[in-house]
């Protein structure tokens, strides 16, 4: 970050370049005194690229780099474990209250399984949608009421999109306990590449873009779902408004009335796929053990071997699952415990809790209907 009272995105440009220094920076249009910089790194030197080089050459130090910046700039300047801070003067005001007014659309895509969708639903308090993906992976769809924030709906890893107003962003999470691991593209950012001293060197132009620029991050996010064009994905980096969302939307494989859900030109119910409504946990587990049982399609000799288990030792299944639920209670309450922080242990404890019992419950319900149709086809035949 390079943050000052005052600061003009040109004038860091025309320093960088003077510096032949290759980086990367981005910004609000409304705030352009905060500043988020990139650079190449060799060593622990800054690279430069002077003009007419097609190669990067190391420069000074990072700490002289950073140093200097921030003396010129009269301002706080932090890249990596590093920072400098020649802040002077008041930093302005900013008003964040029309974004916080207005709802968040949210899409997040995972391998996460459709039985455990109702319970997202009953657990948020939001309806969601669920979308079955060509590659196996699963789209949920939900708007997320104004104010609300740490929106989390599936298993990490997962690449989530979100859209309120005007800006459109995007991100890779495969770690939800370590917030430095997640990459992320914001379309609502100004964006500035700049090739060190090697401005209209083509070659030295792709090298920077290689560098600093986004296509690594958008390539991640993109490889993750996994997309049908990376190079759709990065040309979306360089549009903006709804021809990007069209854009990226489609990179990812994810139908267009994803892209109109997005930019609120259709509601979840015009979304298709199948919509869970937040309706109780009761009547979510209920739901969930629907869905678990038409998942376990019968084949073969494992369903066979199955069958004649359960019909033949009717007590078996209702001992594990009450084995089964009291565990996961045990679970449950030692992740749902008052007065102590909700840290990633007690958030683990309290998933299993609920997996726990959900499984049981599924496999009394699914032996039973074993059960069931046996006798049938035994009175039948």
């Amino acid at each position: 970050m390079i943050i000052a009272s005052q600061l003009d995105p040109q004038d860091i440009t025309n320093y960088l370049t003077e510096q032949n220094v290759v980086a990367q920076l981005d910004w609000f249009k409304e705030t352009p005194n905060m500043m988020g910089i990139r650079v190449v790194m060799d060593d622990e030197h800054v690279g430069l690229l002077p003009a007419d080089a097609t190669e990067v050459e190391p420069g000074p130090k990072l700490i002289d780099f950073i140093e200097e910046l921030a003396g010129q700039f009269k301002a706080e300047v932090m890249i990596g474990d590093l920072g400098i801070d020649r802040l002077e003067g008041e930093l302005p005001e900013t008003d964040d209250e029309e974004d916080d007014d207005q709802p968040l659309a949210v899409v997040e895509i995972s391998d996460t399984p459709a039985s455990a969708v109702p319970l997202m639903a009953a657990f948020n308090g939001i309806d969601i949608v669920d979308l079955e993906l060509p590659s196996g992976k699963r789209a949920l769809l939900a708007t997320l009421p104004a104010g609300r924030s740490n929106w989390t709906l599936g298993d990490v890893p997962l690449v989530t999109l979100t859209s309120t107003g005007d800006e459109f962003q995007a991100f890779l999470i495969e770690d939800d306990d370590d917030p430095e691991s997640i990459v992320t593209y914001n379309w609502g950012m100004e964006e500035r590449v700049i090739p060190g001293g090697a401005k209209g060197n083509r070659v030295a132009e792709d090298l920077a873009q290689d560098l600093v620029g986004p296509r690594a991050d958008i390539e991640a996010i993109h490889d993750a779902v996994p997309g049908v064009g990376a190079e759709l994905a990065f040309a979306a980096s360089q549009q903006r408004g709804a021809l990007a969302v069209k854009s990226f939307v489609a990179s990812l494989g994810l139908p267009s009335e994803v892209a109109d859900f997005l930019r609120g030109r259709r509601t979840l119910e015009e979304v298709g796929g199948h919509l869970h409504q937040a309706r109780g946990v009761s009547n979510a587990i209920g739901r969930s053990v629907d869905i678990m049982i038409g998942e376990r399609e019968p084949s073969g000799g494992l369903w066979d071997s199955y069958t004649q288990f359960v019909v033949s030792k009717p007590w078996a299944v209702p001992l594990l699952a009450s084995a089964e639920a009291a565990m996961g209670l045990m679970f449950l309450s030692a992740g749902r415990s008052r007065g102590e922080k909700r840290s990633a242990g007690r958030k683990l404890a309290t998933f299993a809790g609920v997996a726990l019992l959900i499984d049981a419950v599924a496999e009394l319900s699914l032996s039973r209907l074993v059960i069931l149709r046996h006798q049938r086809h035994e009175e039948n035949s």
